[in-house]
């Protein structure tokens, strides 16, 4: 058995224990090193109706299998995402690795300029990912390097959500070193009506396990949440293990 048959048998084999413990990775799979450098002036995105979504990934990792090493290398000066309606999902996703499983290091450099979302309706999701590990599980070292411009979410109605990640880990399993460099100028999150969550996670380690050293380095200009309503929900961590 040659070492490439050597990869493969061993990723469809992870495949499989992966899928068994209820682990889905619907999108992709890379048996060798990803290595991807990405530039995006602008883009924008609007829908208005009943259950639609809208996702934008750049210089991500979403839904796949890697075996082997990941380093992106990702710029974006803007994403404006607009939606109405019902049901309706944002999903912003850059320098990022999320509902993946990737048996290597890790290393992203991202830099974002400006992230807009705006929603109005019910049962509404917005959410911004940024040089962080979601949903993931990663069996190697973790180095993010994040600058993040500024971050701007906005929502109306009912049970809608808001969520900004920014150089974090969420939701995770990393067996390695995590390592974490961020900057993000401000964040700004304003919603009003009833049940609604915000959350926003800045060079944070959030309902995750990781197996290994953390070193964090977070700097934060400003962030500013505002709600309006009823049994509403706001979060903030900032370098912080929860």
């Amino acid at each position: 058995m040659n070492i490439r048959t050597r990869k493969t048998a061993i990723a469809l084999s992870l495949a499989a224990f992966f899928a068994a413990a209820g682990v889905a990775h619907a999108g992709s799979l890379v048996v060798g090193s990803v290595k991807n450098t990405t530039q995006v002036g602008r883009m924008n995105q609007k829908q208005s109706g009943l259950l639609n979504k809208q996702e934008a990934n750049v210089g991500s990792i979403k839904d796949s299998l890697v075996v082997g090493s990941v380093k992106n290398t990702t710029r974006v000066g803007r994403i404006n995402q607009r939606q109405s309606g019902l049901l309706n999902k944002q999903e912003a996703n850059v320098g990022t690795i999320k509902d993946s499983l990737v048996v290597g290091s890790v290393k992203n450099r991202t830099r974002v300029g400006t992230i807009n979302q705006r929603q109005s309706g019910l049962l509404n999701k917005q959410e911004a990912n940024v040089g962080s590990i979601k949903d993931s599980l990663v069996v190697g070292s973790v180095k993010n390097t994040t600058r993040v411009g500024t971050i701007n979410q906005r929502q109306s109605g009912l049970l809608n959500k808001q969520e900004a990640n920014v150089g974090s880990i969420k939701g995770s399993l990393v067996v390695g070193a995590v390592q974490n460099n961020t900057r993000v100028g401000s964040i700004n999150q304003r919603q009003s009506g009833l049940l609604n969550k915000q959350e926003v996670n800045v060079g944070s380690i959030k309902d995750s396990l990781v197996v290994g050293s953390v070193k964090n380095t977070t700097r934060v200009g400003a962030i500013r949440q505002s709600q309006s309503g009823l049994l509403n929900k706001q979060e903030t961590n900032i370098g912080t293990i929860k």
